[in-house]
């Protein structure tokens, strides 16, 4: 991650124009607001924390790109707002196909993690979800915890999202 900002803060000093600097640094300032609180933690315990910073990461990465497409393509005669066009499709196609997945795995573990046979007894869950690859351990069945759903079985929408 810190190389990262190191290489865009080069390629932001010495490559892009005056006007484009001004809102690569604020990314940059961002993703450092965002990720700064969890440096002094001594081991957090997930990657979601530096989720926000990822986003200003790939804002960055995306003003550069935009930058270098414009700079290469400007005199010739190909059309950058049809290339923008077809990015912006395959990154809502890949995007809707992530989050159809998830919603796919999503259902089929509260399917299975709601059989109260499994939440009373001391067996492990028989059955995988859909798209293990999509799942932390790829969804190991001795890694689930009936406690968690038990309790999470009790609770409404609300607590649901705050927990």
């Amino acid at each position: 991650m810190t190389s990262f900002w190191i290489l865009v803060l080069i390629l932001i000093l010495y490559l892009l124009p005056k006007n484009l600097k001004g809102l690569a640094i604020f990314f940059q300032i961002s993703g450092g607001i965002t990720a700064g609180p969890y440096l002094i933690v001594a081991s957090p315990l997930r990657v979601r924390e530096y989720f926000g910073n990822y986003i200003f990461m790939v804002l960055v990465a995306i003003l550069i790109a935009n930058y270098a497409f414009h700079v290469t393509f400007r005199n010739t005669n190909f059309n950058l707002s049809k290339l923008n066009f077809i990015s912006f499709i395959l990154v809502g196609l890949v995007s809707t196909n992530l989050l159809l997945i998830m919603g796919i795995n999503h259902n089929a573990n509260s399917i299975r993690t709601s059989n109260e046979a499994w939440l009373n007894t001391n067996k492990t869950l028989t059955t995988h979800v859909p798209f293990r690859k999509y799942v932390k351990n790829l969804d190991i069945l001795s890694g689930q915890t009936k406690f968690y759903y038990k309790n999470r079985s009790n609770m409404n929408f609300t607590q649901k999202i705050l927990h």
